[in-house]
């Protein structure tokens, strides 16, 4: 479970008590959900880190499918030159929109992702294009 240098393993999957709160909060009705986050704007005077915890929590649970802002940065920036790196651009983002250097990996990750997508909606067009 422990890496060589004594840091603990990243885990993979959400946390028990993690995972017990969204699916709780998944099936609570509208008015339960509102009175849910007026409660967590409240304690957000006291408690700032768990805040921000809880209300990604919620934002990834209410709006799954919405990009992430990094995602839309990274399709800007694909758009306008498609000849980038991935690599590249994955620290430019973390540069640009000041994220943690341990989050790199992961925008290397979506950057080529959001780059893969991209190079096939283009093909998707110019293959309708030329078959009309």
């Amino acid at each position: 479970m422990e890496r060589e240098n004594g840091n603990p393993k990243p885990q993979s999957t959400p946390d028990p008590y993690v995972a017990s709160l969204l699916k709780a909060y998944r099936e609570l009705n509208w008015t339960q959900k509102l009175s849910f986050m007026q409660k967590c704007a409240s304690l957000s005077k006291r408690e700032k880190k768990w805040t921000r915890r809880i209300f990604s929590i919620w934002l990834r649970v209410s709006y799954p499918k919405v990009p992430s802002k990094s995602e839309v940065w990274m399709e800007g920036r694909f758009r306008r030159d498609m000849s980038l790196k991935p690599g590249y651009v994955g620290v430019e983002c973390a540069s640009y929109l000041r994220v943690q250097r341990n989050m790199i990996p992961y925008l290397i990750k979506l950057a080529r992702k959001v780059k893969d997508r991209l190079r096939k909606q283009r093909g998707k067009i110019s293959f309708n294009k030329s078959s009309v």
